[in-house]
């Protein structure tokens, strides 16, 4: 018995069993709906007699008993006609155009036959439709179409009639009558399920029949053949009857043979069994190694299909082994490198035996593309067919880490240069300053010269933001935080991130906006990198909103902050958006979606945020634009008012000691306190200036402030010189000055022993104002 000869499989014509029978039980039960057809009809004309025009009903009930008669008349022609299962089809089809004609015609009545003025018509005309329908589910539904092409037509009309009258009574009852056509419908569903199950099981069961019927002939037949073969043996067993006396001779001779033959055979068995054991281990061993290996093992035939995977593929590339056969491996391959390793497969194919290794990208099951280095070599098999069999390793995430190394050692180096160069520039930019504050002091505010030098110092001060800059990409730590208002700096720095583009922005910036305790250099590059982001997300141009304002958070109102007072501030561009699954990536270090970019900007501006005790946010929508909410701790500090007089000076009396390895530094600042009242002492290094310092307590003049610099190259620091000095002087006044305005020992200066801190480059007030400060005692505002 073959497996398509079971009873349980269905022949492959029942299908068209079923349809002819469909159009059979159609034609067998049209009759009934026709004269259902023709009494309804009948009794609605006449309870609608007297409540819609006579016209309409008559043109109406002709209409519908034309169509009643073409339907007989088809039906005549149905039943002298021979149905086979090829005109089936058509027979059914013309069924349902006329059973469709006879649900529109009812479907007219709902229309034509509408009564405006008698509700109680209307639900007459509803209950003979809706009895129509129901009629047609149990008539019908033997072919769902059929019932759909003469209920959809009959009841719509009707339900869209009621829903226009627009009343209560008229909108519930079309409410009711789409309810019960759901009903309807539900109930034509099962019994057309239930109809086409038995159609089915019938067909199966006469199926079941034949095979019993033809599996009994089978039998019969067997049986008369094995009366044959009795037959047969009896006379055989006749034959061996007679030649019994000679069975000893050949018995012996048969089995001396068969001893020997034997003994062959044994040989012969004990050498397969042993071959077929070495075969089993070493197809096991190869197996395993197969299964275990960690490198992907793929077979390809000519034309590239694959032919084998083994199952490392699922964990590498997310796939089963089993879905790939018959594949083509080119389907798989990123498209810039198809070129290449079809150009390595051909050279595969023309010569037999030979290698290759190429490193290519693959798709993986969930979209992304993995970097393999594959090594194929082409063989010839046991059928005499080529095939390339290709071993191949995942180096994506080698790759990576290799990538990565290298940009952060770029990066480092980068940095360093960086810093290095913003120091030194950082000295220029802090002598450019305050010479030209110095000069303002000698230049009256009417002149021509006091304009200039005012715009100077602003370009000054534009440099001193790009070094300062510069010094946090190179050197990171903690900020020098001060009360600041971020309304100006807001401002400036947007402005300066999208000058030369079409981009522009609007800042809306309440005047009662809280000060906040902020490191102004690393708050500018903050703004700076946003900015900068979203002039770029906008290719067309247009406008980047920033707004500010003072929350409180309560609670998890912000789940990265404690509850407290914040200044909020959130920077909105209309650009392309940031896709979903790249939202939780884009403050990770080197993560960029940028051809060119280091992916460092919104990293650096996260950590700045967080130092600063606060936190950054993010939302976006492809094709709608993205929103960066930054969050910081508003200052409970008010901001003191200047009480400087001209420029700024705050002037005093009193011995300082002027530490700095640049000359220009020395000398400007010098100058400065000169201006400011004070009796000035330079120094080059920590070793002179506490030589300095110990000469002049000694002769009775101390200095009562020394300013000495964090760095210097080849020489004696700040921080190393003041413990020096401490020895000398516990009670000694000294103020650190570094470029390096991030170095852990400018953010806690106190920590290392000095009462003060200014950061290059400096201005004229912000130098007086610190030593006049230190000189009085009064720290709190540095």
């Amino acid at each position: 018995m073959t497996i398509s000869s079971l009873p349980g499989d269905r022949p492959p014509d029942q299908q068209l069993q079923v349809q002819v029978e469909q159009v059979r039980q159609l034609y067998h039960n049209a009759p009934p709906g026709m004269a259902a057809t023709v009494v309804n009809s009948a009794i609605l004309s006449y309870i609608l007699w007297n409540a819609v025009s006579h016209r309409a009903i008559i043109i109406w009930l002709a209409c519908l008993s034309l169509i009643t008669l073409f339907r007989g008349v088809h039906l005549t022609r149905y039943r002298r006609a021979a149905i086979t299962p090829a005109s089936a089809g058509s027979w059914g089809s013309w069924f349902i155009f006329g059973l469709a004609l006879s649900g529109i015609a009812w479907g007219a009545a709902g229309i034509f036959l509408f009564s405006v003025s008698s509700t109680a018509h209307n639900v007459f005309l509803a209950f003979v439709l809706g009895g129509m329908v129901a009629g047609a589910a149990g008539t019908y539904s033997i072919d769902l179409r059929a019932f759909l092409a003469y209920s959809l037509p009959a009841l719509a009309p009707l339900c869209i009639r009621f829903f226009a009258m627009g009343d209560e009574i008229h909108v519930a009852m079309g409410g009711m009558t789409l309810l019960f056509a759901a009903l309807i419908f539900s109930a034509a569903m099962r019994v057309h399920s239930t109809a086409v199950t038995s159609l089915r099981l019938r067909f199966e069961n006469d199926s079941l029949v034949a095979y019993l019927a033809s599996a009994k002939e089978r039998a019969e037949a067997l049986n008369e053949e094995l009366l044959s073969e009795i037959a047969v043996r009896k006379k055989a067993e006749e034959d061996l009857r007679i030649h019994r006396e000679h069975l000893e001779e050949l018995v012996k001779e048969r089995t001396a043979e068969l001893s020997s033959a034997n003994v062959r055979l044994q040989k012969e068995i004990s050498a397969r069994v042993e071959a077929e054991e070495t075969l089993r281990r070493s197809e096991k061993y190869f197996r395993s190694l197969i299964e275990n290996a960690l490198d992907l093992i793929t077979v390809l035939d000519v034309g590239g299909n694959i032919r084998f995977e083994s199952p490392s593929i699922e964990k590498m590339l997310g796939y089963r082994p089993d879905e790939l056969i018959g594949e083509n491996v080119f389907a798989f391959v990123h498209p810039d490198d198809r070129p290449a390793t079809q150009e390595a497969f051909t050279r595969l194919i023309m010569a037999p035996g030979s290698t290759e290794s190429i490193e290519i990208r693959i798709r993986h099951r969930n979209g992304t593309w993995r970097l393999l280095e594959a090594s194929g070599k082409s063989i010839i098999d046991s059928s005499n067919e080529a095939r390339i069999i290709v071993n191949s390793r995942d180096n994506t995430d080698r790759k990576r880490l290799e990538e990565n190394a290298l940009k952060s050692q770029k990066l480092e180096s980068l940095g360093t240069l960086a810093g290095g160069i913003a120091h030194d520039f950082n000295n220029l930019i802090t002598g450019i300053t305050t010479n030209i504050e110095l000069a303002k002091l000698h230049a009256q505010h009417e002149n021509e010269l006091h304009t200039i030098l005012k715009k100077a110092e602003q370009a000054s001060a534009r440099a001193r933001d790009l070094t300062q800059q510069l010094l946090t990409f190179s050197m990171g730590g903690d900020p020098v935080k001060k009360p600041a208002l971020v309304n100006h700096l807001i401002k400036e720095s947007a402005e300066f991130a999208l000058r030369g583009s079409r981009t522009g922005c609007d800042c809306s910036i309440p005047d009662d906006l809280r000060p906040v305790e902020a490191d102004e250099g690393q708050m500018r590059q903050v703004i700076h990198n946003i900015v900068i982001n979203a002039d770029q997300a906008m290719s067309q141009g247009g406008k980047i909103a920033i707004t500010c304002e003072n929350v409180v958070v309560k609670g998890q109102d912000v789940p990265a902050l404690p509850p407290g007072e914040y200044v909020k501030i959130a920077i909105a561009d209309h650009g392309i958006g940031i896709p979903k699954e790249h939202l939780s990536k884009i403050f990770d270090p080197y993560f960029t979606t940028k051809q060119k970019g280091s992916g460092l900007g919104l990293a650096t501006s996260y950590s700045i945020i967080k130092k600063h005790g606060g936190t950054i946010a993010v939302e976006s929508e492809i094709g709608v634009g993205t929103t960066f909410t930054l969050y910081l701790p508003a200052s409970r500090s008010e901001l003191q008012p200047s009480k400087a007089g001209s420029l700024g000076l705050v002037t005093g009396k009193g011995r300082v000691l002027i530490m700095d390895d640049e000359e220009i530094i020395r000398d400007s600042a010098g100058r400065i306190l000169q201006t400011a009242g004070y009796e000035v002492e330079l120094a080059t290094d920590g070793s002179e200036a506490i030589e300095l310092y110990r000469k002049a307590a000694q002769s009775g003049r101390p200095f009562d402030v020394v300013i000495m610099d964090l760095t210097v190259p080849g020489g004696v620091g700040g921080k190393d010189a003041l413990q020096r000095l401490i020895e000398i002087d516990p009670a000694v006044k000294a103020i650190v000055s570094s470029g390096y305005s991030h170095d852990p020992i400018m953010a806690n200066y106190r920590d290392y022993g000095f009462k003060g801190v200014i950061a290059k480059p400096y201005k004229i007030r912000d130098m007086s104002k610190i030593v006049r400060d230190v000189l009085m005692g009064d720290t709190s505002n540095n």
